[in-house]
């Protein structure tokens, strides 16, 4: 087994600009279509999802895409149920850390607390809370952006995962005490919905909310649980980068080019989930514009791999996006007033 990729600033959530999702949240959606024989690759082509970007869990999507998408694709398998069902069928492990820590932790109360502390290394501009008084816990959940609707799909799989997670601490009996959901009631099958949690379930609320009572007393897990849960705490915080400022959308937009998601204003604003137009917009309020942070990041890159002794000169006008080797050459003289092929190392 390959061991898995190296994390990195990069993914921060708390750094990013505009709404995101890790990438192993989309490929869950990814896997049910393609699993049932319908083209995936087209559905990703469709929100502008690079397929290399889905199988990198640990990258990040725009969150508006990845809400739109899995409402594309309960539509393409007909299926209104898409998000419960997904839901069902996942295992703690599959959430990663965020789930492993939710199994792990002494007791449901300090579960919760994680769950809601700990969301955004998942996806960030979300709102959990958790609200405890008398014994009873109140899970809300939204999305903190208006924008990004409709999102059915993805407010019934998160709380149908919620719901999966306390029975596996609890037992596939229990039931909440109430659940509801902002979104209005399916046109049909909405009793689907109240046999899964096992309660009524209200629609058209504030947000998706699931209210539940707090057992007096739990089954104590292993004793070396605490220092697999401290572990787990740090690494889901460094996820989330609680400790650094947000990054500027300049270098955000510096952030999309070297992950190599394309060198085109158009390729790089739906890489952020944005309009070209709005991202020329506030990168001028920033005091800049992509033409400068391309040529910036061109110029950098390409002095840094001819330094390096890397790829060839026609390879490295590949990568930076030019037509080909003539024009990054005559670029490359305009910025150092030497060649390429004399800043070159030698091997």
């Amino acid at each position: 087994m390959s061991p898995p990729p190296r994390l990195t600033k990069d993914f921060e959530t708390a750094r990013q600009p505009v709404p995101v999702i890790r990438a192993s949240i989309l490929a869950l959606v990814v896997d049910a279509v393609a699993g049932a024989g319908q083209d995936a690759g087209a559905l990703l082509a469709r929100h502008g999802v690079r397929r290399p970007r889905a199988a990198d869990h640990y990258s990040v999507v725009p969150l508006g895409r990845y809400v739109a998408l899995f409402e594309d694709a309960a539509a393409a398998l007909d299926d209104p149920f898409l998000g419960l069902e997904l839901a069902q069928a996942l295992k703690p492990e599959e959430l990663g850390p965020l789930g492993l820590i939710f199994v792990l932790q002494p007791t449901l109360e300090a579960a919760l607390r994680s769950f809601a502390r700990y969301l955004t290394a998942v996806q960030n501009r979300t709102v959990m809370t958790l609200r405890l008084q008398d014994g009873r816990a109140e899970c809300e959940y939204r999305i903190d952006d208006p924008g990004i609707w409709p999102r059915r799909q993805d407010a019934e799989f998160t709380m149908a995962n919620l719901c999966a997670l306390i029975r596996r601490r609890l037992g596939p009996g229990w039931r909440p005490v109430e659940v509801g959901f902002e979104h209005a009631p399916p046109s049909s099958g909405a009793e689907r919905l109240g046999r899964y949690f096992g309660v009524p379930v209200r629609f058209q609320q504030p947000a998706n909310r699931l209210a539940l009572d707090l057992p007096a007393q739990e089954r104590p897990g292993p004793p070396g649980n605490a220092g697999l849960v401290e572990v787990l705490e740090r690494h889901l915080a460094d996820l989330i980068g609680d400790t650094g400022a947000p990054l500027s959308l300049s270098g955000a937009v510096g952030e999309v080019l070297r992950r190599g998601d394309g060198t085109s204003l158009r390729a790089v604003a739906a890489a952020m989930g944005l309009a070209p137009r709005s991202l020329q917009r506030r990168l001028e309020q920033e005091g800049t514009s992509f033409r400068l942070l391309l040529r910036e990041y061109r110029r950098r890159t390409a002095e840094s791999l001819l330094r390096d002794g890397g790829p060839s000169v026609k390879d490295i006008s590949r990568q930076l996006g030019y037509a080909d080797a003539a024009v990054l050459s005559r670029a490359f003289k305009g910025w150092t007033g030497v060649a390429p092929g004399r800043m070159r190392r030698p091997r």
